[in-house]
């Protein structure tokens, strides 16, 4: 029985690794605890009994931690990063506003320049045809 219950951790290990648990919940966490729920034995045994699966479980659980460590890091990173972006949003566009806002100005005044030179060009054609 003894090789038997060693084979059932180890497969259970496997299982919960793969995501292929039978006896307990999917998203329950890695544990000693896990293990023997879907071993089917007690946490004793495997502390006991089989100390070093109890490592062998304990070490894949500090990777875990670290892999979720790492990849939230990364996470909170890039959100990090997005947040400047979206921050620097704002002055972008004002400044945008602004050179918009230039080039309307300048568009203006060259609109009434030329409504000055169209009138006197109206007023020289008028005294032009009046004369004549």
């Amino acid at each position: 029985m003894p090789a038997n219950t060693e084979r059932e951790i180890k497969l259970a290990i496997t299982r919960i690794r793969h995501g292929k648990q039978k006896r307990i919940a999917a998203d329950r966490k890695f544990s000693i605890a896990a293990v023997a729920a879907e071993a089917g034995v007690s946490n004793a045994t495997i502390h006991n009994r089989y100390p070093q699966l109890a490592e062998h479980i304990r070490k894949l659980q500090k990777e875990d931690i670290r892999s979720e460590f790492t990849a939230r890091r990364s996470e909170n990173d890039a959100l990090k990063r997005q947040i400047k972006d979206l921050r620097a949003l704002p002055l972008a566009r004002e400044n945008e506003v602004k050179k918009i806002a230039i080039v309307n100005l300048q568009m203006a005044q060259q609109v009434k320049c030329l409504k000055v030179e169209v009138a006197s060009k109206r007023s020289a054609h008028s005294k032009i045809v009046q004369m004549g």
